[in-house]
């Protein structure tokens, strides 16, 4: 992997980044036996397959594979979910430790096959306190939900709780449903998971209304909005997945970015997720890539009916156009008003070449 210039000595440039050794454990899958793999754990479970595959692989000798157990019919996942209310995919994780309030970039491989609408595959970051209780909260990376796509690159970069000692890295495929004769299938490899300390702001930063279209909910005014309107969705009313869109942005410059949502929510009592933050590129032509995103709970507000900022990072190389979107959940009534973009480097085109890898780069 090729990475951006080292600090050398003591000495930190205000455009440099510093890397850290890659925090995953076994992050290739290339040790393990025959039901183990080192590092990571698993359900024991005859309902899923779970294993390293020599066979199709990105890098080394093994990847990694999930999916349900060879044969498993529509009939029989509709059991699996009746009968463990759990039950809602297959997934591996493993340990490793952080430190509080800091940055972190995660990069990988991912591979799928027979994939349909209400299956896709995601990364889930989990974070715990120094006397091994949960942080509420954590960080999702939702990868492709195409029926049949080859090696695609995983590249995101978040920021861990201020109290975060140890994370958990779960890889899924969530599977609501199936079709027969067709096994949805995720591969995962080359995972690598590294502190860095990015560089101070450019001083560069830009305001967008957080709305342009969307399936669900509309425009209202708002006196709390520096625009004075948001985009409101409501329970009962719209139907749970609407998508907000934010304005296409073509002329956005390479670099490392901060982007913060400001959201508010009409009950912050429930556990559940009530909104999905996520940015995508286009290359103008066919692909879409998601290149960074957010889980929000309803617990995640501090206070009903008050607006309160969300933030994550993305690195922003090649693309035609970028897009800042919402997805909502249901559960509470959402108002969504502006996006607030910080550079916190520009790229050059030496940046571009030895540091940004294109998302749906193929591995040969």
């Amino acid at each position: 992997m090729k990475r951006l210039l080292l600090a050398v000595g003591m000495f930190l440039s205000i455009n440099s980044l510093v890397w850290s050794e890659n925090l995953i454990s076994n992050s290739g899958f290339e040790f393990g036996e025959e039901k183990e793999i080192k590092g990571w754990n698993f359900p024991k479970s005859e309902a899923v397959r779970i294993e390293r595959d020599s066979v199709v692989k990105a890098e080394g000798k093994y990847s990694l594979r999930l999916s349900l157990a060879e044969g498993t019919t529509p009939e029989r996942l509709e059991e699996l979910k009746g009968t463990s209310p759990w039950f809602w995919g297959v997934n591996a994780t493993s340990e490793f430790y952080v430190k509080g309030n800091r940055f972190y970039r995660l990069t990988g491989w991912a591979k799928t096959t027979n994939l349909i609408p209400s299956t896709h595959t995601k990364i889930q970051l989990s974070f715990k306190k120094d006397d091994g209780s949960w942080i509420k909260g954590g960080k999702g990376y939702w990868l492709s939900t195409e029926e049949n796509k080859d090696w695609t690159r995983i590249e995101t970069i978040f920021k861990t709780p201020a109290e975060a000692t140890r994370g958990y890295i779960t890889l899924w495929l969530v599977v609501n449903r199936i079709e027969k004769d067709k096994l949805p299938v995720v591969w995962y490899d080359d995972l690598s998971l590294e502190e860095f300390i990015p560089p101070f702001p450019t001083g560069k930063s830009w305001v967008y209304p957080a709305y342009q279209k969307g399936q669900g909910g509309d425009i209202t005014d708002d006196k709390d909005s520096p625009l004075g309107k948001v985009w409101k969705i409501r329970l009962g009313i719209d139907k749970p997945g609407a998508k907000i869109s934010g304005a296409v942005i073509t002329d956005q410059p390479p670099g490392i970015y901060e982007v913060t949502y400001r959201l508010k929510v009409a009950d912050n009592s429930t556990e559940d997720f009530v909104a999905f933050l996520h940015t995508k590129v286009s290359d103008g032509i066919f692909d879409v890539w998601q290149i960074g995103s957010l889980d929000i709970k309803g617990t995640d507000f501090k206070e009903p009916n008050k607006y309160q900022d969300f933030t994550f990072y993305f690195l922003y190389g090649t693309g035609t156009s970028l897009q800042y979107l919402c997805t909502w959940y249901g559960y509470t009534d959402l108002w969504i008003d502006t996006i607030t973009v910080k550079q916190l480097k520009a790229f050059t085109d030496e940046d571009i070449l030895d540091y940004i890898t294109i998302p749906l780069e193929k591995k040969k």
